[in-house]
């Protein structure tokens, strides 16, 4: 399912729900987190840990779904902002480069 036409972005977003690992090499933590969209140049994705703009993160996004084959990624966070439920984060990050 694509997100409303009404968005102004410049590629279309898709809803996901599946698992998104990420790990980053210059803080050297791990953690994993719950797709919500994805488009050609980035995805928003929820977790409970708080990851500052501007962290690089390597991403595994595991889906059993054709709709979103498994792939892996470098993204910058963009975006990150708590949500109604405590210790819980929306992350958007923009894709640098799809890694397979």
């Amino acid at each position: 399912m694509f997100i409303t036409a009404r968005d102004k972005r410049a590629f279309r977003r898709m809803a996901i729900d599946c698992q998104v690992m990420f790990q980053s090499n210059q803080e050297r933590f791990k953690g994993v987190g719950i797709g919500k969209n994805l488009s050609a140049q980035g995805i928003l994705f929820l977790t409970n840990r708080h990851l500052p703009v501007g962290t690089v993160l390597e991403i595994d996004i595991a889906s059993g779904s054709h709709r979103t084959p498994p792939f892996r990624a470098l993204m910058e966070v963009v975006r990150s902002e708590l949500q109604n439920r405590p210790g819980e984060y929306a992350v958007a990050g923009r894709f640098r480069k799809i890694l397979n």
